[in-house]
């Protein structure tokens, strides 16, 4: 499985393919599963609500089309996950989400595709982009 982050599972399922790297192309056709862990979903409704982002359909029916297409599957915020999160090594994110998202592909071990460069700099996680 392969992990995405709430910006990669956006520009995935809106087809926005120049958002996205090669690699990060190439990881998401490679993958036979596509994680999108439930934090995620509670980061796009903050983004509607701030006026950050629009979506073509109300959130809730953008959220179902969402985690149905090809290969994606919900993954859960488990309470380990969450727990772990407030307790990573090394210097990490500071950003609760994803330091959730971090402690979700540690605990499922799994890489996080991810364009966030401290992710991308965090060396207790696996990361594509």
């Amino acid at each position: 499985m392969l992990l995405l982050d709430t910006c990669a599972w956006l520009w995935y399922v809106n087809g926005n393919d120049k958002q996205l790297s090669s690699a990060a192309k190439r990881a998401l056709r490679q993958a036979d599963r596509l994680g999108v862990c439930v934090i995620s979903a509670w980061e796009v409704g903050m983004l509607v609500a701030k006026g950050k982002i629009g979506l073509t359909l109300d959130l809730d029916t953008w959220i179902r089309a969402a985690l149905s297409a090809p290969k994606i599957e919900l993954t859960a915020l488990t309470l380990k996950a969450a727990l772990d999160s407030t307790r990573l090594p090394g210097e990490v994110h500071r950003d609760p989400a994803d330091r959730m998202l971090i402690a979700t592909a540690r605990s499922e071990g799994c890489a996080i595709c991810t364009s966030d460069e401290k992710i991308l700099g965090y060396p207790h996680v696996q990361s594509v982009w």
